[in-house]
């Protein structure tokens, strides 16, 4: 696998990046640029675009030469449904296993190549990895949230427990939905339909002056400085590219490296506390989907005097499912210390704005006010 991936989650989706067929135009050329680079794979989903993404790749790698696509990696993703929160907590682990044993069987068969996770906790990936040890089969990954803004993978020693046993990190969102771009400001907001993110951009300024003045001195973009940082972090990026100009200044990621000043001036520079704050219980907390909860507990009590007062309340579980307006009024993430204690109605509620929240969590309530149980 190359040091640098097309994330492709624009291709196709009408929803959050507007695809049209302009875009497919756009999208095209940043494939045939990336190979022109020598970046030769692709990250995927059966989700994205409702399955354009997967057929937007086939159908730019047919227009290619057989003999510049016969090195083309893609991967793609597949959630296993029906998920059910109430399942009890032996279940769930037979149905691991036999996600794990199914995994191994598309290997034996030969259906793919290799396999992988996403979005899976350290608890969670070894797991999955002694499942598949026991077929002699290797996990080949874990894709995860990572960037300079959702460090966590980092924090928590995800990153760490991977490469103890030679499984890849890919990171997704590298450059924050555009974020860490240098497109935008707080005048230049982002579009509507990505602006998830309670963070502010004039927040962000200390940090992208300083990736300004890195990327100046290397003659380098702004996106370049923040895959280039994701990659010193021994974890490959998935810089989505929706055009051949993006994906060129995605490659300028490539042949160099981030000093440790330069590293060190990113993570400790004068970003807003309040910044911090929103990005370190955020990451800490909402890191992963179906997150253990013995985690969720020990994160929660270690973090918890980053918040004010204010921002730990108590809600009922008959509220939430309702949909009723509950104390605190804003969008919580909801933390149980077992399954039993989701069955008693309490919860502990933790007040934190979310950034992409839906694409992990178990929705409860119907309103714009939506909390999420991490099981």
């Amino acid at each position: 696998m190359h040091t640098l991936v097309v994330g492709t989650w624009a291709w196709g989706d009408k929803n959050i990046w507007g695809w049209n067929k302009e875009l497919d135009v756009k999208a095209k050329e940043a494939f045939d640029m990336s190979l022109s680079k020598g970046i030769n794979t692709f990250d995927t989903a059966e989700i994205y675009g409702f399955g354009e993404s997967e057929r937007c790749i086939a159908r730019y790698k047919a227009n290619q030469p057989v003999a510049s696509t016969k090195n083309i990696i893609i991967a793609t993703k597949f959630l296993p449904l029906p998920y059910k929160l109430s399942y009890p907590s032996s279940l769930i682990n037979a149905l691991r296993a036999i996600v794990g044993n199914a995994l191994a069987e598309t290997v034996k068969l030969g259906l793919t190549k290799t396999v992988g996770v996403s979005n899976y906790s350290t608890t969670q990936t070894i797991k999955m990895y002694d499942c598949l040890q026991k077929h002699n089969i290797q996990l080949a990954s874990n894709q995860v949230e990572f960037s300079l803004l959702r460090r966590s993978p980092e924090t928590s020693g995800l990153i760490t427990e991977c490469h103890k046993r030679g499984i890849a990190v890919l990171g997704y969102s590298p450059l924050a939905m555009g974020r860490l771009t240098g497109k935008y400001s707080q005048a230049n907001s982002l579009p509507a339909n990505r602006n998830l993110s309670k963070i502010n951009m004039d927040e962000l300024e200390p940090l992208l002056e300083s990736m300004r003045c890195i990327a100046d001195k290397r003659n380098v973009s702004v996106s370049s400085v923040a895959l280039n940082y994701v990659i010193c972090k021994g974890v490959i990026p998935l810089g989505g590219a929706r055009n051949g100009k993006q994906a060129e200044q995605n490659a300028g990621a490539l042949g160099w490296r981030l000093t440790n000043e330069e590293i060190a001036r990113l993570e400790n520079g004068e970003i807003d506390k309040q910044v911090k704050r929103k990005s370190l219980l955020y990451n800490d907390i909402v890191a992963t989907k179906n997150q253990d909860q013995q985690e969720n507990i020990a994160i929660l009590d270690k973090h918890c005097h980053l918040a004010d007062s204010k921002f730990i309340e108590r809600c009922d579980l008959k509220d939430i499912s309702s949909g009723r307006n509950c104390s605190p009024p804003e969008q919580c993430l909801l933390i149980s210390s077992s399954y039993n204690s989701i069955k008693k109605h309490s919860l502990k509620a933790v007040l934190e704005p979310k950034e992409d929240a839906n694409q992990f969590l178990h929705t409860f309530s119907r309103r714009k006010r939506v909390f999420y149980l991490l099981s």
